[in-house]
């Protein structure tokens, strides 16, 4: 009887085992499948270029140059993005300048660390300034914004997830995205708003896009996010899609959708200059 017991007690202590060890499995893959996704490539180059932006009915909005830079910093690998932009933007009625930066860390995976955006009027004049600063250790985002047009600012801190993007740069991140698996990402987004979703990027297949640099095969990619208890509206807002550059290192070429928060204007934003040329493809 007593072998019995230890052959049952020895049972148990395993299926115990192997559950406690199937837990730290899974959840070593759920912390490491962002990692997975979007792991930064061991070379991209510094790029610049122009972007166009008019509305969904074809009105112009705005033009910018961008830039990106690639650098260590304390022995830690970081990419940046800076833009240059003019014209009229959401939330502004009147024409405006705007600088943005957008700093990620890039050891690993693209993680974002701080975005700065200051936007003038065209006297030069100060009408907003915003910053996002996020700290991993605490797993936080502080969110600081002065309107001094309005003085309708915002100060708050909030809890991320581990795979929390922001719009100034997503584009570089989503480059690693796992085209050819065909298989859906999730992640979540801090908007400008600001706000935090979850979303889903999904593939839907390959487009030809015409561009200024000719006729690009791309990956188009749509972005869906859970909007709660809007998700039942969810009819009355537009899709949001990303086109990449089949050929690697997979430049973005468009984008589709909302300007930056619910409510602002339905975009098409293309890339005039700075992506591959039609006789790579």
């Amino acid at each position: 009887m007593k072998y019995l017991e230890l052959i049952i007690s020895y049972s148990q202590n395993v299926f115990i085992l192997f559950i406690i060890f199937t837990f730290l499995i899974c959840s070593a893959i759920s912390s490491t499948s962002y990692a997975e996704q979007f792991k930064v490539p061991s070379k991209r180059e510094d790029e610049t270029g122009k972007i166009v932006v008019i509305e969904k009915e074809g009105a112009n909005r705005w033009e910018a140059i961008w830039d990106t830079n690639w650098y260590e910093e304390d022995g830690k690998k970081k990419f940046k993005i800076t833009i240059n932009g003019k014209g009229k933007i959401h939330p502004f009625e009147q024409d405006v300048e705007w600088t943005s930066e957008g700093v990620w860390s890039a050891d690993f995976f693209f993680e974002p660390v701080e975005a700065k955006s200051v936007t003038r009027d065209l006297k030069g004049n100060v009408l907003w300034e915003e910053t996002k600063y996020f700290d991993r250790k605490y797993e936080i985002a502080k969110f600081v914004r002065k309107d001094f047009n309005k003085g309708d600012d915002i100060d708050k801190v909030e809890e991320i997830k581990p795979d929390t993007l922001i719009l100034e740069g997503m584009v570089e991140a989503l480059r690693s995205f796992p085209f050819k698996e065909n298989r859906v990402v999730e992640s979540s987004l801090l908007t400008n708003a600001p706000k935090f979703y979850d979303v889903e990027f999904k593939p839907r297949g390959r487009e030809v896009v015409k561009t200024k640099a000719g006729d690009i095969e791309c990956y188009k990619i749509e972005m869906i996010p859970n909007l709660g208890i809007l998700g039942i509206f969810k009819v009355f807002f537009p899709k949001t899609y990303f086109w990449f550059a089949v050929d690697p290192p997979h430049r973005w070429v468009k984008y589709e959708g909302l300007e930056n928060t619910i409510g602002s204007p339905h975009i098409v934003m293309e890339v005039e200059s700075g992506m591959p040329s039609s006789d790579n493809n």
